[in-house]
């Protein structure tokens, strides 16, 4: 879409639409990262996700910059494109895959770690704090 517009209230739109997946995306993310992560672990997975996440924007930032100085404001977000549109093919050819390997990974997360549908996020943390602070 942005590669496509001139308009600056399409612009504004669609850049409001990307803030508000990324703050659903980064809130969902976190919450699937730390039940799925023993608590052993989570400050190491939680680093590795961040050098992921933010050495990414880094160099992606810098990328589109080199991109979009030598073939034009709209070549970045044109190769995006592209790009998402070449990984929606590849989950559409994939099939079911991505669901087989939930299972398996689900399968190897101990069950205390496990995400329980049945249950509300609010109600699992409020039975398991209340476990741990009643008086002994």
């Amino acid at each position: 879409m942005l590669a496509l517009t001139q308009s600056a209230a399409v612009a504004y739109v669609t850049m409001a639409l990307f803030g508000v997946h990324a703050v659903v995306w980064g809130t969902v993310a976190v919450t699937v990262r730390q039940r799925a992560t023993p608590d052993r672990l989570q400050g190491r997975v939680t680093s590795v996700y961040l050098l992921g996440s933010l050495g990414g924007a880094a160099v992606g930032s810098v990328t589109g910059g080199l991109i979009g100085q030598e073939f034009g404001l709209t070549a970045p977000f044109w190769i995006a494109a592209t790009g998402v549109l070449n990984l929606h093919d590849r989950r559409l050819a994939a099939g079911s895959r991505p669901r087989q390997r939930a299972s398996v990974i689900k399968s190897s997360v101990p069950h205390e770690h496990q995400l329980v549908p049945s249950r509300s996020l609010s109600s699992a943390v409020s039975s398991e704090t209340s476990g741990s602070t009643a008086p002994s």
